[in-house]
């Protein structure tokens, strides 16, 4: 058994190293046996292909696919999502904020935005709410961690009420994802999903 939890241990380890430096990791594995580079995860759709970046159309600064934080963007579950939101629901988004740091309404702990780790997205109703049940459908794909909208939160455990006061976040959605981040920003992952 020892054996086995190692193995686990060094796959985890390989999926976490090339999510950060932004590999394939079926690539980075065969490299070690073929001597061959690894290859780097494709751009974001739309992505600039000389910088990898999306402009972002609202607040936070430039979304970067497959960066690790720190280095001006999302992290890897982040960019993944939300190139995969464009994908889906595209010209209808007013804006997409990523990285912000700042703590969480009413708390002295960071928020995920601190780290490059949540995305608020804004859209008329209709489309928000659309994007809330589909982050929810495909929680599992993209590692959503938290989804909050109009008053209501979804997490693993089921939907209930969002109670904050201060952002009841009505005019936008919230999605984070696992690992989340913690210490000072950049930070580093602290837990799993």
């Amino acid at each position: 058994m020892p054996g086995v939890a190692l193995l686990l241990a060094l796959a985890a380890g390989t999926l976490i190293y090339a999510g950060f430096k932004g590999y394939d990791p079926r690539s980075l594995v065969t490299s070690v046996f073929t001597g061959n580079p690894p290859t780097e995860l494709a751009p974001l759709p739309g992505a600039d292909s000389a910088s990898g970046t999306v402009p972002d159309t609202g607040t936070g600064g430039p979304i970067t696919g497959g960066r690790p934080p720190g280095a001006g963007g999302a992290t890897p579950a982040a960019g993944r999502f939300w190139g995969a939101l464009m994908n889906t629901f595209g010209p209808r988004i007013n804006s997409v904020g990523n990285v912000s740091v700042r703590p969480i309404a009413g708390t002295n702990t960071l928020s995920q935005h601190a780290y490059g780790n949540a995305l608020d997205i804004s859209a008329s109703p209709e489309t928000m709410a659309q994007i809330w049940a589909w982050a929810i459908s495909n929680a599992g794909v993209f590692s959503v961690r938290l989804v909050i909208y109009n008053r209501k939160q979804w997490t693993r455990s089921g939907i209930g009420p969002y109670t904050s006061t201060s952002n009841p976040h009505t005019d936008h959605v919230h999605v984070d994802f696992y690992p989340q981040y913690g210490g000072t920003p950049p930070g580093h992952p602290v837990g799993g999903g």
